[in-house]
């Protein structure tokens, strides 16, 4: 985990992580129950020179905003932005569920979003989060008190086959039984290092 910064907006705090480069920042909008201090492979971006801002999503860290849709939190990111001396960017990136925000971004501020980049984006017609059980708990969960507790618990989770089955399963919209026997050991091993490395 990386140390985080929180930014006073005129809609409430935002979490972020800051990395300085020598390219205008990529806006970084983590997927999954990750806060802004998950490293999700900022090391294409950074090792090319480019800096990084990373946003925690509202529910997500310390970011209280209250629940804003993807397109709700749009003003918030310009403020932190704008707070943070940053008037241009590289663009917004997207992962998983974060995708949703990074379009928001590049719809709404193109002037500051020249690009957008999406890996493995989610698409929804709900906010996030979509179900009430998961807007109930996730901010318990997930939020600054807790999260390291329940992601080293979900690490350990993962090491068993019955866990990794579990967790995996929930990632798929297809039966379980229909792709697990195609993963090697290999593929196993990676998704526990994911997992453990969240």
């Amino acid at each position: 985990m990386h140390a985080t910064t929180v930014v006073r907006t005129l809609l409430g705090d935002v979490e972020v992580k800051l990395l300085r480069g020598d390219k205008p920042p990529v806006l970084f909008f983590p997927g999954g129950h990750c806060t802004a201090a998950v490293d999700w492979g900022w090391s294409l971006y950074t090792s090319s020179g480019y800096g990084l801002l990373s946003f925690s999503r509202p529910g997500y860290g310390a970011t209280q905003v209250g629940q804003l849709s993807a397109a709700e939190f749009v003003p918030a990111v310009a403020e932190c932005c704008e707070r943070l001396g940053i008037s241009a960017t590289s663009g917004a990136v997207g992962v998983s569920f974060g995708g949703m925000q990074a379009i928001q971004c590049a719809v709404v501020l193109p002037h500051l979003v020249p690009r957008l980049v999406l890996h493995s984006c989610a698409p929804s017609t709900h906010p996030y989060p979509d179900t009430a059980r998961e807007a109930m708990f996730g901010p318990l969960l997930f939020g600054p008190g807790a999260q390291r507790v329940v992601w080293a618990a979900i690490s350990r989770l993962v090491g068993s086959g019955v866990g990794l089955r579990t967790m995996v399963a929930t990632l798929s919209t297809g039966p379980l039984e229909d792709w697990w026997d195609s993963w090697s050991a290999d593929d196993r091993n990676r998704a526990r290092e994911l997992f453990a490395s969240m």
